[in-house]
């Protein structure tokens, strides 16, 4: 498998990260690159830039048991996430880019799972 690389840029691209580096497990990393404060009005909302890189995804395409031990309370907060959708998503492995717009972290690992389905072929 060729590394796979993801940028998030948005108010809840900390979280997602966070969330989908519990999910995926010890092979993936991400670095915060560019967190700033954009002012909207009366309020502020953080922005950030984040790198996601992910090495190694076990048993992601598999049977469907992708985490053990408390994976499940990571799989049930993916599927509730309440934060508002990452704006902008750029998924890279090799040449290949997918953009998401307005993305969930169960949209982002269905992507994920696209991309290691059709490099496994």
């Amino acid at each position: 498998m060729s590394q796979i690389q993801i940028s998030l840029e948005g108010g809840s691209a900390i979280e997602v990260a966070q969330l989908l580096q519990a999910y995926l497990g010890e092979g993936v990393s991400y670095a915060v690159e560019d967190p700033n404060v954009v002012t909207l009005g009366d309020d502020q909302e953080k922005i950030a830039r984040v790198l996601i890189t992910i090495k190694a995804i076990v048993d992601l395409v598999g049977a469907g048991v992708n985490v053990v031990g408390d994976g499940v309370d990571v799989a049930q907060k993916i599927r509730d996430f309440q934060s508002p959708p990452v704006p902008s998503v750029l998924i890279m492995k090799g040449d290949e880019e997918i953009e998401i717009q307005d993305a969930t972290p169960e949209q982002i690992l269905e992507k994920i799972r696209n991309i290691e389905s059709k490099g496994a072929q």
